[in-house]
């Protein structure tokens, strides 16, 4: 008899750590489903578990459409999601990449620096990420005679991993 009683405890408790886990997870959690831009790609696999990274994918495809169809609502609801997923993981130099996008298609350069400055704060030599702030910080005009140390540091990470594209973006940047 305390066999089993002890069994159903301990079936409870696991039932109930497992239920309080899960119930933050965008798989199950109807509060982290904002809607999905037509035609953008639905999270899937770990993203389904794994809340700022969930938020990032639907803020990614909100973004793609704002550009592509020049509609400010949706760019404004690609920066909502963008902020949301940056309260749950306000160190994740992705996120604020993310945000950077969203700022400049917002049309608000000075937020699109300030986003792109803490993602270089959070990840200073990443090779994901390279590419993308180098992208960035020449729409933002950080290029110049003497570029900003962090666009150095961009440069030299995507040379050392991808020279082909640091060489096109050299290219394209005039040096």
């Amino acid at each position: 008899m305390r066999g089993r009683l002890l069994a159903t405890a301990l079936f409870l408790v696991l039932f109930s750590s497992l239920y309080t886990s899960l119930a933050s997870a965008p798989a199950v959690s109807d509060r982290f489903r904002p809607e999905v831009a037509r035609g953008a790609a639905a999270p899937s696999g770990y993203a389904l578990y794994d809340p700022p990274l969930y938020l990032r994918i639907v803020a990614e495809g909100l973004l793609d459409a704002a550009v592509t169809a020049e509609d400010a609502a949706l760019a404004q609801a690609a920066s909502a999601v963008q902020a949301e997923a940056l309260s749950l993981a306000p160190a994740d130099p992705h996120l604020w990449a993310g945000a950077s996008w969203s700022a400049l298609a917002e049309g608000d350069d000075a937020n699109a620096l300030r986003a792109l400055q803490n993602s270089w704060r959070f990840a200073p030599y990443s090779r994901d990420l390279a590419g993308e702030r180098l992208l960035l910080a020449e729409m933002l005009g950080l290029y110049g005679d003497a570029p900003d140390s962090r666009v150095a540091a961009d440069l030299a990470t995507l040379d050392r991993y991808v020279p082909i594209e640091a060489e096109a973006l050299l290219g394209g940047a005039g040096s």
